[in-house]
Protein backbone atom coordinates (compact mmCIF):
# COMPACT_ATOMS: atom_id res chain seq x y z
CA UNK A 1 0.00 0.00 0.00
CA UNK A 2 1.43 3.27 -0.96
CA UNK A 3 0.57 5.47 2.19
CA UNK A 4 2.04 8.73 0.07
CA UNK A 5 -1.60 8.45 -1.17
CA UNK A 6 -3.19 9.81 1.58
CA UNK A 7 -1.44 12.81 1.11
CA UNK A 8 -3.70 13.51 -1.76
CA UNK A 9 -6.48 14.01 0.98
CA UNK A 10 -7.45 17.34 1.35
CA UNK A 11 -6.38 18.54 5.36
CA UNK A 12 -6.52 22.21 6.71
CA UNK A 13 -4.05 22.67 9.37
CA UNK A 14 -5.94 23.31 12.87
CA UNK A 15 -5.05 24.54 16.62
CA UNK A 16 -6.98 22.63 18.88
CA UNK A 17 -7.31 24.32 22.07
CA UNK A 18 -8.59 23.78 25.37
CA UNK A 19 -8.57 25.16 28.89
CA UNK A 20 -9.05 23.31 32.21
CA UNK A 21 -9.38 25.63 35.46
CA UNK A 22 -6.11 27.76 34.39
CA UNK A 23 -4.70 25.17 32.04
CA UNK A 24 -4.86 26.60 28.52
CA UNK A 25 -3.90 24.33 25.58
CA UNK A 26 -3.15 23.62 21.80
CA UNK A 27 -2.37 20.93 19.59
CA UNK A 28 -1.79 21.14 15.96
CA UNK A 29 -4.41 19.14 14.32
CA UNK A 30 -5.20 18.13 10.57
CA UNK A 31 -8.54 15.76 11.30
CA UNK A 32 -10.99 18.25 11.56
CA UNK A 33 -14.15 18.42 9.28
CA UNK A 34 -17.62 19.94 9.07
CA UNK A 35 -19.97 17.09 8.70
CA UNK A 36 -23.69 18.88 8.99
CA UNK A 37 -24.95 22.00 8.79
CA UNK A 38 -28.49 22.26 10.65
CA UNK A 39 -27.14 21.98 13.18
CA UNK A 40 -23.52 22.85 12.73
CA UNK A 41 -21.32 19.62 13.42
CA UNK A 42 -18.14 19.41 12.97
CA UNK A 43 -15.35 15.78 13.82
CA UNK A 44 -12.19 16.49 15.01
CA UNK A 45 -9.30 13.51 15.10
CA UNK A 46 -7.42 14.01 18.70
CA UNK A 47 -4.82 11.29 19.85
CA UNK A 48 -5.11 9.87 23.09
CA UNK A 49 -1.78 10.65 24.30
CA UNK A 50 -2.39 14.15 23.75
CA UNK A 51 -2.96 16.21 26.95
CA UNK A 52 -5.83 18.50 24.68
CA UNK A 53 -7.18 14.59 24.48
CA UNK A 54 -7.05 14.74 28.33
CA UNK A 55 -8.94 17.93 28.74
CA UNK A 56 -11.58 17.72 25.94
CA UNK A 57 -12.53 14.73 28.00
CA UNK A 58 -13.15 16.74 31.35
CA UNK A 59 -14.56 19.95 29.86
CA UNK A 60 -16.47 19.05 26.69
CA UNK A 61 -15.27 22.04 25.19
CA UNK A 62 -13.06 22.69 22.38
CA UNK A 63 -11.79 25.55 20.24
CA UNK A 64 -10.75 25.06 16.26
CA UNK A 65 -8.73 27.53 15.00
CA UNK A 66 -8.11 27.60 11.27
CA UNK A 67 -4.66 28.72 10.39
CA UNK A 68 -3.09 31.38 7.90
CA UNK A 69 -1.35 29.86 5.01
CA UNK A 70 1.87 32.30 5.86
CA UNK A 71 2.12 31.11 9.66
CA UNK A 72 5.17 30.76 10.25
CA UNK A 73 6.98 26.89 11.42
CA UNK A 74 8.06 28.00 14.71
CA UNK A 75 4.91 29.00 15.49
CA UNK A 76 3.65 25.89 14.03
CA UNK A 77 6.14 23.42 15.82
CA UNK A 78 5.24 25.27 19.35
CA UNK A 79 1.55 23.57 19.34
CA UNK A 80 2.77 20.43 16.89
CA UNK A 81 6.21 19.50 18.48
CA UNK A 82 5.95 20.13 22.33
CA UNK A 83 4.06 19.31 24.81
CA UNK A 84 1.58 21.08 26.78
CA UNK A 85 2.28 19.36 29.73
CA UNK A 86 5.89 20.22 29.92
CA UNK A 87 5.47 24.50 28.61
CA UNK A 88 2.40 26.85 28.49
CA UNK A 89 1.74 26.94 24.96
CA UNK A 90 0.42 30.17 24.42
CA UNK A 91 2.59 32.22 26.20
CA UNK A 92 2.90 35.33 24.09
CA UNK A 93 -0.01 34.24 21.74
CA UNK A 94 -2.62 36.48 21.22
CA UNK A 95 -6.34 35.02 21.80
CA UNK A 96 -9.42 35.78 22.86
CA UNK A 97 -11.64 33.66 25.54
CA UNK A 98 -14.79 32.23 23.76
CA UNK A 99 -18.42 31.38 25.31
CA UNK A 100 -17.08 28.26 26.76
CA UNK A 101 -13.99 29.57 28.38
CA UNK A 102 -11.68 28.34 25.84
CA UNK A 103 -8.92 30.03 23.36
CA UNK A 104 -9.54 30.98 20.47
CA UNK A 105 -6.43 32.28 19.02
CA UNK A 106 -5.73 35.49 16.92
CA UNK A 107 -2.13 35.82 15.62
CA UNK A 108 -1.96 33.64 12.68
CA UNK A 109 -5.74 32.29 12.51
CA UNK A 110 -8.33 33.20 9.75
CA UNK A 111 -11.76 31.93 11.04
CA UNK A 112 -11.87 30.37 14.76
CA UNK A 113 -14.67 27.98 16.09
CA UNK A 114 -15.54 27.04 19.17
CA UNK A 115 -17.92 24.09 20.29
CA UNK A 116 -19.24 21.47 22.41
CA UNK A 117 -18.83 17.75 22.44
CA UNK A 118 -22.22 15.60 22.02
CA UNK A 119 -20.45 12.45 21.13
CA UNK A 120 -17.42 10.47 20.96
CA UNK A 121 -15.77 7.34 18.99
CA UNK A 122 -12.35 5.54 20.02
CA UNK A 123 -10.42 5.59 16.64
CA UNK A 124 -7.48 3.13 18.11
CA UNK A 125 -5.12 5.13 18.66
CA UNK A 126 -7.64 8.68 18.33
CA UNK A 127 -11.24 9.08 19.57
CA UNK A 128 -13.44 11.14 17.11
CA UNK A 129 -15.07 13.84 18.46
CA UNK A 130 -18.58 15.13 17.19
CA UNK A 131 -19.02 18.95 18.37
CA UNK A 132 -21.62 21.29 17.80
CA UNK A 133 -20.57 24.89 16.97
CA UNK A 134 -21.36 27.27 19.23
CA UNK A 135 -19.37 30.05 17.68
CA UNK A 136 -17.86 30.79 14.38
CA UNK A 137 -16.16 33.87 13.31
CA UNK A 138 -13.93 35.10 10.50
CA UNK A 139 -10.89 36.79 11.40
CA UNK A 140 -9.11 37.32 7.75
CA UNK A 141 -9.65 36.80 4.30
CA UNK A 142 -6.36 35.54 3.75
CA UNK A 143 -6.16 31.67 2.50
CA UNK A 144 -6.39 29.27 4.97
CA UNK A 145 -2.90 27.30 5.47
CA UNK A 146 -3.47 23.51 3.85
CA UNK A 147 -1.46 20.22 5.00
CA UNK A 148 -0.18 19.79 1.26
CA UNK A 149 1.13 23.56 1.71
CA UNK A 150 2.66 22.64 5.05
CA UNK A 151 4.45 20.00 3.57
CA UNK A 152 5.14 21.23 0.30
CA UNK A 153 6.20 25.01 0.44
CA UNK A 154 6.75 25.05 4.32
CA UNK A 155 8.51 21.75 4.14
CA UNK A 156 6.73 20.45 7.83
CA UNK A 157 6.88 17.00 8.96
CA UNK A 158 4.61 15.09 10.86
CA UNK A 159 4.58 14.68 14.49
CA UNK A 160 4.44 11.37 15.54
CA UNK A 161 0.97 11.52 17.26
CA UNK A 162 -0.27 12.85 14.09
CA UNK A 163 -2.99 10.03 12.05
CA UNK A 164 -0.78 11.26 8.67
CA UNK A 165 2.55 10.05 10.42
CA UNK A 166 3.95 7.92 8.12
CA UNK A 167 7.40 5.67 10.01
CA UNK A 168 10.22 6.18 8.12
CA UNK A 169 11.21 2.68 6.86
CA UNK A 170 14.87 4.08 5.17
Amino acid sequence: MDLNAFFKITYGVYIITTKFEDKLNGMIATAVCQVTAEPVQMTLGINKESLTHEIILKTGCVGVNALRQETDFNFIGNFGFKSGRNINKLEGIGFMTGATGVPLLVDNTVAVFEGRVIDKMDAGTHTIFLVEAVEAKILTEEFPLSYEYYHNVIKGKSPKFAPTFIVNKA
